[in-house]
This record gives C-alpha cells, sequence and structure tokens, in this order.
C-alpha cells in the first residue's frame, strides 16, 4: 500500500506505474509499468566491479541517513537495503534493452500481472496508486518484474520497511535540516556527479520552487520579457522554415514520391510550440503554505500525480507544454 500510495514518487516502489500517450495509440492514454527500486543510477553500479567504491560510498550514505532519523541498528540496516538492491539489480534489464521500443511494449492486465509475477501484491499496489480499475497495462521490463516479485516475497519484513524510510528520507532530504540536505550532496551530487561545490540554499530554492510552480512564474516571467507580439513573430519565421523544408522535400532526387509524401505529412503534423503555451496551467486545486515546505512538496507530488490520473480516460492534449516559457532549451516528442 506505501510503495502505491507513494508510486513513482518518493522512490519507495519496486514498480513505477504511470500515466502517459500510448505509443502505439498515440491520442489515448495508457497506465505503463516499469522496473524501479534502486537507490544507484542503474544496475552496472552493484553487478561491476568498477563501481565498487560508489557502492561502498553508497552503503555508508545509506547507514547515516538511517542513523540520523533515528533508525534501529542503521549499519546493519544498511548493508541488508545494499544486498537488496543487489537482488533488485540482478533482475533488472540493461540499460540498451530498456531503451528497445518493441521490447518494452507489452499489453497485460493486473490479472495477468499477478499470475505471471505470484509473491507481491498487485492489486493491493494498483489500488493504493488509484488504478486498480484499469483494464489495460503496458509493461516496459516484462520478464524481470516475475524475478522482482520474487525478491520481494523472500526479503523479511523489517528489511523492506528499513529500505522503504530510507528512500523516503533520500527523496525528502534536500527540504529537511542542513545536516540531511549537506549529507545528500556529499554522495548524490559531489561522489555520484562530481558537482564540485554545492549550489547556495537561495539557488536551490528558487529551483524547488520553480519545479512546483514553473508556469505561474513562467506567466509573469513572459508578460514582462515576451509579449506576444515577440511570439508572433517566432511563429512566423518557423512557418517559414517548414515551407521551406516542405519545398526542399518536393526538389529532393534522392527520394521516391511515396517517400515525399509520408515525409511531408509528418512536416504537417508537428505541433510548434513558441515561447509560452496558449492555455496556462491551473494551479487553484494546490494548497500552498509559506510555514510547511514538506507537506507543501507533498501536496505538489499528490496533486500532479491526481491531474495525471484525470487523463486516463481523456485524449491526449497535444498543446500542453513539457518545459516551463523561461527554461532555456528544446524538444521534440515522438509519441506526439
Amino acid at each position: 500500500a506505501y510503495m502505491g500510495e507513494h508510486n513513482g514518487d518518493y522512490g519507495v516502489s519496486l514498480f513505477g506505474a504511470g500515466v502517459g500517450a500510448d505509443a502505439k495509440n498515440p491520442t489515448r492514454h495508457v497506465v505503463s509499468t516499469r522496473q524501479s527500486g534502486l537507490g544507484l543510477p542503474n544496475r552496472d553500479f552493484y553487478l561491476e566491479a568498477r563501481h565498487a567504491e560508489t557502492k561502498t560510498k553508497y552503503q555508508a550514505y545509506v547507514a547515516d541517513m538511517l542513523g540520523m532519523i533515528g533508525w534501529t541498528n542503521p549499519v546493519e540496516a544498511a548493508a541488508q537495503i545494499v544486498a537488496l538492491e543487489e537482488k533488485i539489480a540482478e533482475a533488472h534489464w540493461t540499460q540498451a534493452e530498456s531503451r528497445n521500443r518493441d521490447k518494452t511494449y507489452n499489453d497485460y492486465t493486473i490479472d495477468r500481472l499477478a499470475q505471471e509475477a505470484p509473491g507481491f501484491e498487485w492489486q493491493a499496489f494498483y489500488n493504493a496508486a488509484g488504478l486498480g480499475h484499469v483494464s489495460r497495462l503496458v509493461v516496459a521490463q516484462n520478464t524481470a518484474l516475475p524475478k522482482m516479485a520474487a525478491v520481494y516475497a523472500e526479503t523479511p519484513l523489517e528489511v523492506l520497511q528499513a529500505w522503504q524510510a530510507f528512500h523516503t528520507a533520500d527523496a525528502m532530504a534536500p527540504l529537511l535540516s542542513q545536516r540531511f540536505s549537506d549529507r545528500r550532496w556529499e554522495f548524490r551530487d559531489r561522489d555520484l556527479q562530481g558537482q564540485p561545490e554545492q549550489r547556495s540554499r537561495e539557488k536551490r530554492a528558487i529551483s524547488f520552487a520553480e519545479s512546483a510552480l514553473g508556469e505561474a512564474a513562467g506567466r509573469l516571467y513572459v508578460a514582462e520579457y515576451f509579449p506576444p507580439e515577440y511570439k508572433a513573430k517566432m511563429e512566423e519565421l518557423v512557418a517559414n522554415l517548414r515551407l521551406a523544408q516542405a519545398e526542399r522535400i518536393q526538389n529532393l532526387t534522392w527520394m521516391g514520391d511515396e517517400t515525399k509524401a509520408a515525409a511531408l505529412e509528418k512536416l504537417n503534423k508537428f505541433t510548434v510550440k513558441i515561447g509560452y503555451p496558449d492555455k496556462w496551467r491551473d494551479y487553484s486545486a494546490l494548497q500552498v503554505r509559506g510555514d510547511d515546505l514538506v507537506g507543501n512538496s507533498f501536496r505538489l507530488r499528490q496533486w500532479m500525480y491526481a491531474d495525471r490520473l484525470s487523463r486516463l480516460d481523456k485524449d491526449v492534449d497535444k498543446s500542453e507544454w513539457g518545459m516551463t516559457p523561461q527554461t532555456v532549451n528544446a524538444y521534440y516528442n515522438s509519441v506526439n
């Protein structure tokens, strides 16, 4: 139930379930399920000798974090947690396998998953995640899930509890007191990613606020720096680029007529997004309190998750933005 209640948001589940566009029917949403459960970036960090030092540092970090939350026997519990994650890693697909779009698209139902991967209470998990009623799932690493369910079934309850306690504290550490945020930075940013210096508290606070209310901040930003006439000019520029690209496709000598028609059809289906969305996100249902940082984080994640669940029976909104207006970047969504 705890895994389902915090599905995907604090790293406290062996399995991640989410709602997104169906890769084979991209106008509709589908529930997907994939492998999860590791505290290090991927299986290689547990199974390859070249990462032995990092794994040792990770175990020390787990012990420190458990000690700071008052867990009984934190050093022993940390060793058990890393041993559990090693078993999970052995069951995981490799990164290359997990990028294969054909192999990671497998039609399932909750009942079929329960039959093929016994030992884990799938229905209870999906019920707690608000997904117990779904009739269809797309399962990614389908052959890994039975092995992971078996690992779950054979793991003592107290080890699973310690594992969840650590991952909850680890996820929340940036929002807790300085000893938590500093210790997390030491391992996750310095040791694991090579960041030489921790960003200032002010910058971390701004990043948190932006991640929570990015479009609300973006609305203020574009009002000052990117008026509608700027957006109109850029839309005209991109429209001309598309015209030029269509002309180039039509005049290519090495491309056949059938391929040209397919290329032009794809070009016509592009949804161009410039500057900011035409419809701004509504934050009115999100409760924000000035004296409750951790509570704000919980409520934000619950609000975002409820928003994802509400899409299940709706068409995919291709006008929705995947980044904030103030983000200096660009992206291409292949499913759309």
